[in-house]
Order: C-alpha cells, then structure tokens, then sequence
C-alpha cells in the first residue's frame, strides 16, 4: 500500500487505502468509518463494501498500525487466509499416519509400522480420514466466518469463493494421496525387500481395499508370509505375487490373517 502524499494547509496529508474483511451491509460500513475517524489526525474515511477497502485521509504522523489497530480492535480484518493453504494442511494432517506407515515400511522401521498397523487394518480408515479433513476445513471455514462478522447468508455469499477454495483444495489433496502419491509409493516398500528369482512361481489377486492407502499394508503383511519373495501392487486392487513354490502356494497365501479383513481372490 503505497500512500499518496498531498499539501494541504501546510499540514502534509495522506491517502491510505487498506483491505478490510468481514464488511457486509452498511452498518459495517458505518461502524469502520467512526471508529477510524476518532482517530486524531485522521480527516476522512470512506469504506467500499464491494471492494472490501477503506481509504483513508490522515495526517503523515499517523502509522499503519495504529490503523490495523483500530480496524481489529472493531472486529473486521485486514488480512485475507490463505484458503488453497489451509486447504492442503487440512488434506495432509488426517493422512499423517498412512504416510509414516508408508515411510517406515520403506525405510523398514518396524516399530512405525507397528504403531500405526492398528488403525490400518480396519477397512474403513480412509473413510473416516476424509470425513476428518472435512471437519477440519468446516471448523476452520466457521471460525474465519464469524471472526470477520460474515457468519450469515450474506457472508456466505460474500466468501463463496474462499469457501469454494477451501473445500476444493481438500479434496484435490485427497484425491492426490488416493489416486497418485499412495499408488506410487506403495511399490518402493516391496523393493526394499525383494528376493524375486528367475525360477519363482506367479500369483495375481484382486484384493478388496478401500483405496490405494491400504495397499503398502497388504505389501508388508504379505511379505512376511514364508515362501513370498516379491509383492508388486497396480491401482486399483491388483497384486501380484511372486513365491518360492517349494514353501507355499497360491492356496496358503490367500489364507493370510491380512485376507480376513480384506477379502481376495
């Protein structure tokens, strides 16, 4: 905000304009320009409810902050959340546990797969994951609302594409982790601890999983199975399966305890 600086009975004035959030009628409007204007040194106030500003006319020696000041202390703001931020934070925290169960299994730390191993095995995780990242960007759409007076119909409309920002960053994440990063990522466990050889025996299994997070688990149980030597996994729920058939067949490994909560053929 850069002011403009004018000569006015010897006194030098300037024109400031700052973004104020939260404005949505008239009394808004009213309540900014007569809390601004007991500032001393401050000739003239005039809000934009359309643009969200106000302009302001003072004298040289009043600071910005005084006027962020006074701007907060009536309950509006001067700056703007960054919804597309909020909304990767809000994707991301929820699936914490999936990615450090996908990090350890790379990196075979085995009391991090054992940590989270619990959760992952019920089928329903994921689900209850983005129910979580939903909430998360509810609570924080709520809050942004209402600290900025816009908790209302009016409000709603005014932020719409905030709101719509917000919630369409979430599920982008989301889907980001479902469709791309949990596919791509799944495959680097089983590489760390392949012992495929030209002489192994093949199996493929379609495995009934909630989506592309579950599929380093399915990795990592599997290959504790005796005779398995490789697992490689391709979205959605193909996996294939390579074993030494000298120490198990395709009818041992279906039996695998992991099978039981998610089933296979």
């Amino acid at each position: 905000m850069k002011p403009i600086k004018k000569q006015f009975k010897n006194k030098v004035e300037q024109k400031t304009t700052f973004p104020v959030y939260g404005m949505t009628c008239q009394t808004c409007k009213d309540k900014i320009e007569l809390n601004l204007l007991k500032i001393k040194g401050i000739k003239n106030v005039k809000a934009n409810l359309k643009k969200q500003e106000v302009q302001i006319t003072h004298e040289e020696n009043i600071t910005k902050k005084e006027i962020k000041k006074t701007i907060e202390n009536t309950g509006y703001t001067t700056k703007k959340e960054n919804a597309t931020r909020k909304g990767i934070i809000y994707g991301l925290i929820p699936h914490v546990g999936c990615i450090a169960f996908i990090l350890a299994a790379i990196l075979g730390a085995t009391f991090f797969m054992n940590l989270f191993r619990p959760l992952l095995m019920k089928s329903y995780f994921f689900y209850a994951l983005i129910g979580i990242s939903i909430i998360f960007a509810t609570l924080s759409a709520l809050t942004y609302l209402k600290n900025n007076n816009l908790l209302n119909i009016k409000g709603i409309r005014r932020q719409k594409k905030y709101l719509a920002t917000l919630y369409g960053t979430t599920i982008i994440i989301n889907l980001a982790l479902f469709l791309l990063i949990f596919p791509l990522t799944a495959n680097l466990a089983s590489a760390r601890t392949s012992t495929a050889t030209e002489n192994s025996a093949s199996l493929e299994l379609n495995v009934i999983i909630p989506c592309a997070g579950h599929a380093p688990l399915i990795i990592n149980e599997l290959n504790q199975e005796k005779g398995i030597q490789e697992v490689k996994y391709t979205f959605p729920y193909k996996f294939v399966i390579k074993y030494d058939d000298e120490i198990t067949n395709p009818e041992k490994i279906v039996e695998a305890q992991i099978f039981k909560e998610f089933p296979a053929t």
